[in-house]
């Protein structure tokens, strides 16, 4: 593990230690319709409050992603793809709230800063709406390395990149146990970086459905993505999980 990776595990193990409110772990694995590709990501998380401030509360969470490039070896042949640290706050005002943030994801080839900003909307009938900008800021550790301008073919040593995404999920009176939400996500690069049919912009939706047994929560998730940056087909993606609050 890299001396960065270990610094960003050494702070979150530090501040998840030091937590006083519940914590929660996240799992799930994911695979591709067409693509021979797998991916896993572990997530702890928790959040405290911050006495000073009324309705402030602080969060903070690990996440390590893996990934297995054919399917023939899912177990044997996984690597850590990036491991990210996630540092954030949520103020409550009423049925809103504002939850600005910082994640910081690390690979073998890039450190990326993610500043962010999410409002969350509760309404009285069961449905919670969430409409979140993140702008990303990456920066390759080789000067020689970027992603590739498509109209210049050249490399960008620190390209950088919009995402909205718009979340929703509602709650049943009747079955409060039954979780069902849905997401979906735009992403426009800045640099002329192509993302989705020879294009500098893309996009991926999904739902997700969960149920509630105590502290364990499993969950199905399908999705709409792309196949690849040169290419206009798309295709599904199955993720499966579970999180467990402690």
């Amino acid at each position: 593990m890299k001396l960065q990776n270990k610094l960003i595990f050494a702070v979150a193990t530090t501040l998840l230690s030091g937590a006083a409110s519940a914590a929660q772990i996240d799992f799930r694995h994911e695979w591709r319709s067409h693509d021979n590709k797998e991916a896993s990501r572990v997530k702890l998380g928790t959040g405290f409050n911050i006495e000073s401030v009324d309705n402030l509360k602080a969060n903070v969470g690990i996440e390590m992603k893996f990934a297995s490039f054919d399917r023939t070896k899912t177990l044997s042949n996984t690597e850590l793809t990036e491991t990210e640290l996630d540092l954030g706050l949520t103020y409550k005002m009423g049925k809103w709230q504002i939850k600005p943030g910082m994640p910081i994801a690390l690979t073998d080839r890039k450190t990326t800063f993610k500043p962010q900003i999410r409002v969350v909307y509760k309404s009285d009938f069961g449905l919670t709406t969430a409409l979140r900008y993140r702008h990303e800021f990456a920066n390759y550790s080789d000067p020689t390395d970027g992603d590739t301008n498509v109209e210049t073919g050249l490399k960008v040593n620190d390209p950088t990149k919009s995402k909205v995404t718009l979340t929703g999920s509602y709650k049943f009176e009747s079955l409060p146990n039954l979780k069902l939400s849905y997401e979906a996500n735009y992403i426009k690069s800045w640099d002329k970086v192509k993302q989705f049919d020879n294009k500098d912009w893309e996009y991926d939706a999904g739902i997700v459905v969960g149920y509630q047994f105590g502290n364990w929560r499993p969950f199905a998730e399908i999705w709409s993505i792309d196949e690849g940056s040169s290419s206009s087909k798309r295709q599904a993606k199955y993720r499966a999980g579970i999180k467990y609050k402690f």
